[in-house]
């Protein structure tokens, strides 16, 4: 009877450890599924943050002996009117159809710096005078005009100028215009879109601007 009593112990005993380690091998083996994907979503999330990042990219203007670096935020494209934009872009880099972006041109243009900056304050339809200014810094031996313009601008959806296109008000834009003194030229550099786009690369853009080499 005793020794029925003990083979009957040890028999539940070696099933209670075969359950024990059944459990603790699902909970193993549920552990490294969730850490590869968590691995994996980390990867992927890096991934998407590396393509929207973007690269700079090298501008040149051999016109006016001219060189800077584009911040990484902003993605090349093809101008829209060649004849008038020497580089076009798009911020920020790897943007989904249909999420906010902005624009940014460069130009050439005639008329002075004070005319032109009225004009760029004439593509607002209400202008917020406490937050946007004009100021000029010196770089590379050339004086650059900087304005940070904000407000509700008057959007023609990139049609040129005097196209009678009538504008959309797109509010809470915000524009930064630089205009780069070269022995008796003038260099337009443009970025307009929703003020929060903008904000993100608005130190990238004065920081490539205060970088330029001119020989």
């Amino acid at each position: 009877m005793r020794l029925s009593w003990i083979r009957g112990s040890i028999a539940l005993a070696l099933l209670a450890s075969c359950v024990v380690g059944g459990v603790s091998n699902a909970q193993d083996n549920k552990t490294t599924q969730s850490g590869e994907k968590d691995k994996n979503e980390v990867k992927d999330e890096s991934a998407k943050d590396k393509k929207k990042s973007g690269k700079p990219t090298k501008i040149s203007l051999p016109e006016y002996k001219l060189t800077m670096m584009s911040p990484a935020e902003w993605e090349k494209k093809t101008p829209r009117f060649p004849q008038m934009i020497k580089y076009e872009f798009s911020a920020p880099a790897g943007a989904k159809e249909g999420e906010p972006t902005a624009r940014i041109t460069y130009s050439v243009l005639g008329g002075s710096v004070e005319g032109n900056i009225q004009r760029w304050k004439g593509q607002f339809q209400k202008l917020d005078e406490k937050k946007s200014k004009v100021t000029k810094f010196v770089a590379s031996k050339k004086t650059v005009h900087w304005a940070d313009l904000r407000g509700s601008f008057k959007d023609t959806m990139g049609a040129p100028p005097f196209a009678g296109r009538p504008p959309k008000i797109r509010a809470n834009y915000r524009m930064l215009g630089a205009i780069v003194e070269l022995d008796g030229k003038l260099l337009f550099i443009k970025a307009t879109g929703p003020e929060k786009v903008v904000t993100k690369f608005a130190d990238s853009m004065e920081k490539m601007l205060k970088e330029m080499k001119v020989d």
